[in-house]
């Protein structure tokens, strides 16, 4: 355990979470796929790319970047380091972590402690000695203009899976050797036959043997 979740009480561990009006891009392969853009179409959300070899066009996030580095990566066995000058002895040797779990050491970092330090950034103009922490400057904006409720879709999660085309067979789908077949779930996954279309993922799996 790299913090102790329990001295953290409350809803602020886990807040705050925004739903984002625009996002910000390099010009990186996968934020100009088509799956990104479409989804983000889909869930009106704009696109602004960034210019090329303008790195203070997202000074933010390559801010954040920078701390999660500092305060969090180097201190996990089998860290690299952005050059070779940050590497250790022999890393390939340390134990290492698999996406899921080095998401949930990031994610824990983030609601317990990035969330919770003061940034020099982050000022009320009435108040403009007052360091907050965003979880803190979350809660004032709370307090000052009201938390509204948006519904939450239960299937948002299958808007970012990538599309696969496929045309529906007597058996159902077939993706890479697997055949999808319909379940009760198969609404959410395939259209009618005029309109062939599965998403991975989005189907209970019966595997063909």
């Amino acid at each position: 355990m790299l913090v102790d979740t329990a001295v953290m009480t409350g809803t602020r561990a886990a807040s705050p979470a925004v739903v984002p009006e625009t996002i910000v891009i390099d010009h990186g392969k996968i934020y100009v796929s088509e799956h990104l853009t479409s989804v983000c179409q889909r869930m009106g959300i704009s696109i602004q790319p960034v210019r090329l070899r303008t790195g203070r066009d997202k000074g933010p996030v390559e801010r954040f970047f920078r701390t999660l580095r500092e305060s969090l990566l180097q201190a996990l066995p089998g860290y690299k380091g952005p050059d070779i000058h940050s590497r250790g002895q022999n890393p390939e040797t340390d134990a290492f972590f698999f996406l899921d779990e080095l998401e949930a050491i990031v994610r824990e970092w983030v609601a317990t402690v990035y969330h919770c330090k003061p940034h020099s950034s982050l000022v009320d103009p009435h108040l403009p000695t007052l360091k907050m922490s965003p979880a803190q400057m979350f809660e004032h904006g709370v307090a000052r203009a009201g938390y509204i409720e948006a519904p939450r879709d239960p299937g948002l999660a299958y808007e970012f899976l990538p599309t696969r085309w496929r045309t529906i067979q007597h058996y159902g789908v077939e993706i890479d050797g697997r055949r999808y077949n319909r379940s009760a779930r198969c609404s959410q996954a395939v259209r009618e036959p005029d309109q062939p279309l599965h998403r991975q993922g989005q189907r209970s799996l019966a595997d063909s043997g």
